[in-house]
């Protein structure tokens, strides 16, 4: 208590001393709002509030200060830092009164796959920077939302008078298989309500600085959703962000809604994840902006959520303010599994999980794809702290655990992926206890596998005359995968179903699978294999194309085995890495 009052009575002191020079320097020339430019200012020293002095932040030495000839004075006397011209921000997203039951943006992500685990976002803490949060509405009647704060009046006051807050928390965290309305994509977390906006959709940054130091300082968020943007780069705001992220937030933005090629910060700051819209399709929707601030992309086209202004009332909404929340949530979701999960990590396992569409590969559109949280939370749950490096069939084998639903996996160097794709529902073992890892696969267990991971789609028969039983296991996925150019028959337009599938076949396959184009140096690339000939001339390019971009690997070092049989660990392990690596 002493020392307390001690730095009370010191900073009491500095702010006289302050005061008096202040008018000693320039007297009678300090008329405030005489010259109105609203800066934020910092200062080398904090400064209690002092009149024409507003405080943003005292901790940090920030302050908003809108005389100009005070603003000359404090620089002066040697106590500015910088100063940056005040702007307004703009939140992203605007709901409309059209009410609709389904939640499309939910089964497009499989949602149900990650509540069937548990997982709810328990023990995070989430800040949503916005307009404030209704608190009272039926959906969060069993979430804990936190006191909130009143960054533009500094009460707790957190009443939303313009919906926007109430909507982005409404996708997070709106009660579960509770009864009512809608279902939230993590509505086990802590909500940290902070209100920066009123009824109107701009305000000023000085709120919006004040809040995320208050979402570290006040709440030690875990993560902070901002679905808002403005177009200019303040240093003021590039200090706020980086101090939440080094102090250990995830932070996530929109990246904007006019649909063009302009930057919106603060989701253009390499350590904020910007985040674009898709409609329900998975296009990229016409308003979500195309540049390189955006990192993913998720649902935000007629996204259902809560009203601010009745306890029972919903209503649908578009915008990247909408599609933020669906990465904030999953970004929750992730540190409930992985508290110590730090921004850039997770940055790395959207990059590595989500779906690629537009060009291959990153582009400015969809950046590197629309979010997939099974895929994410299940590569997050089968490693420890850091993204684990594709397996190698060449690897030692590692010692047995007891967590292994599969005796005969315990050692197995394709022990993860096996793991991996059995939790997906891929794959199933040969009994309860058994995988059975080095058993050749056949051609229609490979199509089955295939045809799982695209949902199990129904299609029309091929006319292949041994797969015309609808009662067969492999009738849907055989027919799939002729349909979708995958698979085609021998003489007598026969598949084969059972016949066991060649390394080579596999190749072709996945490669006809994804869609593989552009051109491959496939004499280089094989060269390095004594047995290069033995590859028939119809599968070149495909095993050329799989063993360039890391799908298949050798048998050893310098064969690659074309005619060997595909084991189920070898397309377990393949399958785990066109899941977990960058789209090839």
């Amino acid at each position: 208590m002493r020392v307390i009052m001690m730095k009370r009575v010191c900073r009491h002191i500095c702010c006289v001393i302050i005061w008096g020079l202040l008018l000693s320097l320039m007297p009678g020339q300090i008329v405030f709002g005489a010259e109105e430019t609203s800066c934020i200012v910092k200062l080398r020293e904090p400064v209690e509030e002092l009149s024409g002095i507003h405080v943003i932040s005292e901790e940090h030495s920030l302050y908003w200060i809108s005389d100009r000839a005070l603003i000359e004075t404090l620089e002066a006397v040697g106590l500015v830092e910088y100063v940056e011209e005040s702007c307004t921000v703009t939140l992203c997203g605007e709901t409309n009164d059209t009410y609709y039951s389904e939640q499309w943006n939910i089964l497009s992500l499989g949602m149900e796959a990650v509540w069937e685990r548990g997982l709810t976002g328990s023990g995070v803490t989430v800040a949503i920077v916005d307009s404030g949060l209704n608190v009272d509405h039926e959906e969060f009647e069993d979430v804990n939302i936190l006191p909130g704060y009143n960054a533009m009046d500094k009460s707790r006051n957190v009443t939303d008078s313009n919906g926007h807050g109430s909507f982005v928390a409404g996708i997070i965290a709106s009660g579960h298989n509770n009864g009512k309305g809608i279902a939230g994509l993590a509505d086990g977390v802590t909500i940290a309500p902070i209100k920066c906006f009123s009824w109107m959709e701009e305000t000023d940054i000085r709120f919006v600085l004040r809040a995320i130091y208050a979402a570290v300082d006040e709440y030690h968020s875990d993560v902070i959703n901002l679905s808002l943007g403005m177009e200019e780069d303040l240093r003021s705001v590039r200090e706020a962000i980086s101090y939440a992220v080094n102090s250990g937030a995830i932070v996530i933005s929109a990246v904007g809604n006019e649909g063009g090629a302009a930057l919106m910060y603060p989701a253009a700051y390499d350590n904020v994840i910007g985040v674009g819209s898709v409609g329900r399709s998975g296009k990229l929707s016409d308003y979500s902006e195309r540049n390189n601030s955006v990192f993913v992309t998720a649902p935000g086209e007629n996204i259902i959520s809560i009203t601010y202004d009745e306890i029972n009332g919903y209503k649908y909404g578009s915008g990247t303010s909408f599609s933020a929340p669906h990465v904030t949530a999953l970004a929750a979701l992730a540190r409930s599994i992985d508290p110590d999960l730090d921004a850039a990590e997770f940055k790395e396992l959207l990059r590595l999980t989500s779906q690629d569409h537009g060009a291959p590969g990153y582009d400015t559109g969809y950046g590197w794809g629309v979010i997939r949280p099974v895929e994410l939370l299940t590569m997050l749950s089968s490693m420890d702290s850091e993204v684990p490096e594709s397996p190698d069939e060449n690897e030692e084998p590692e010692e047995p655990t007891d967590e292994d639903v599969f005796t005969d996996i315990a050692g197995h160097w394709a022990r993860e992926s096996i793991r991996f794709c059995t939790e997906l529902g891929l794959f199933s073992g040969v009994s309860d206890t058994e995988f059975a890892p080095e058993l050749s696969m056949s051609r229609a267990m490979l199509v089955t596998v295939l045809w799982r991971l695209e949902g199990n789609p129904q299609t029309e028969p091929a006319g292949f005359t041994d797969v015309s039983d609808p009662s067969s296991w492999y009738y849907e996925a055989v027919n799939w995968a002729a349909q979708a150019g995958i698979v085609s028959g021998f003489e007598n337009n026969e598949f084969r179903p059972m016949e066991n599938l060649t390394r080579e076949q596999m190749a072709v396959m996945l490669w006809r699978y994804l869609g593989a184009s552009g051109e491959i140096d496939e004499q280089e690339l094989l060269s390095s294999f004594k047995d290069a000939d033995g590859i028939s001339s119809w599968a070149r390019e495909a095993v050329a194309w799989c063993y360039a971009k890391g799908l298949m690997s050798g048998m050893s070092s310098d064969l690659f085995g074309p005619s060997s049989e595909a084991t189920r660990a070898q397309v377990a392990t393949i399958l785990y890495r066109i899941i977990c690596m960058p789209r090839v």
